[in-house]
């Protein structure tokens, strides 16, 4: 089994009857860093959740990480695939310390007593993140950009093949944005982690992944590197918006404004 993305034939409503994804196939390396882009309703978060194994296709079937995720038990596919949301509970309680070492669950018995590895491990994560210092401070205590490196450490302290993460930069200042983008990178080039992540913006993705997939009403418009994908007469008949396609001088990078 790939240790990649599989997806064949996808189908997912919910109640209701709405649809949100109408027959998805996708294919992923193992290597991959990936930007999920598309309007919204298109289906990035439920196919995100999709590949977390957190929803159940109604058809089809999936496979990450080297996992079926039809037959798979939830630890075990916590020690292989981790998940971000879009949004968290920023009031809780607890230290940063304290957070990362949840994502330790996975490795814990039926009493989830921490150990030292698992310290080890959290500790580790949060210098990963260039969070160390934040050790001992509540999450109601920190920045956006410090809140969001320490949910990464956590995320990365489930020791997982797959980081799946929803809009990990949005509400933050251009500043994080650029900051969080370069340390996935860094995890996907140096530890050799697949990284997809749901995005809005459609540059941050052009600057760093290497696969764009753009979603429309439920299915896979196109797929490829970015410079494949994000172009305008692609992304018009999807966003249903006149755009403006340029290149960033010195770069030869393609970048997508919406014409005013």
């Amino acid at each position: 089994m790939a240790e990649g993305i599989r997806a064949r034939n996808v189908h997912h409503a919910y109640a209701g009857g709405r649809t949100a994804l109408a027959g998805i196939d996708l294919d992923l390396s193992e290597d991959s860093f990936a930007a999920i882009i598309g309007p919204n309703g298109s289906g990035k978060s439920t196919l995100l959740r999709v590949l977390a194994g957190l929803l159940q296709p109604d058809e089809g079937s999936v496979e990450a990480a080297g996992l079926d995720l039809r037959r798979v038990r939830h630890k075990e596919r916590a020690r292989r695939i981790a998940w971000l949301p879009q949004s968290e509970n920023e009031e809780i309680p607890f230290t940063a310390l304290e957070l990362v070492l949840m994502g330790r669950f996975p490795y814990q018995g039926f009493l989830p007593f921490d150990r030292e590895r698992d310290l080890e491990v959290a500790r580790r994560c949060l210098r990963e993140m260039e969070a160390e210092a934040l050790a001992g401070r509540r999450l109601a205590e920190m920045s956006g950009g410090e809140r969001q490196r320490v949910h990464l450490a956590r995320a990365l302290a489930q020791e997982p093949r797959l980081l799946l993460l929803d809009e990990p930069a949005a509400a933050l200042d251009l500043h994080f944005q650029v900051e969080v983008y370069r340390l996935l990178r860094r995890l996907n080039r140096e530890q050799g982690r697949m990284v997809v992540m749901v995005s809005h913006d459609l540059n941050l993705p052009a600057a760093h992944a290497d696969t764009v997939v753009l979603l429309d009403r439920g299915r896979v418009a196109a797929l490829g590197a970015p410079d494949e994908v994000l172009r305008k007469e692609i992304l018009e008949p999807v966003y249903r918006t006149r755009l403006i396609e340029a290149r960033i001088p010195g770069t030869g990078r393609r970048f997508i404004l919406p014409e005013s």
